[in-house]
């Protein structure tokens, strides 16, 4: 997802910023911005797990399919009703 990733970029951006000055002001930067990363991650975390569940139905029924043309053309039979693996049931 592009924008995490920018979300990403700009976190590691004001970190190195952070680590770059001296102490005190650093940990002042450093903290809420801790703080703000783990309120962002839960915030995103719904769609993340729905983003990871539909690539991996799709994983799955790549794989199904790519298993079955083995076995037509293995088996040299007429292709089978085809079953759709990512209709919810």
């Amino acid at each position: 997802n592009k924008k995490w990733l920018k979300y990403g970029l700009i976190y590691f951006i004001i970190l190195a910023i952070a680590f770059v000055l001296p102490s005190t002001p650093g940990v002042y930067i450093v903290l809420p911005l801790w703080v703000i990363s783990i309120i962002h991650g839960l915030k995103v975390r719904a769609a993340y797990l729905i983003q990871l569940d539909v690539f991996k139905q799709n994983v799955e029924a790549r794989a199904f399919e790519a298993v079955r043309h083995e076995a037509e053309a293995k088996f040299g039979g007429k292709p089978a009703h085809r079953i759709d693996l990512t209709k919810q049931r």
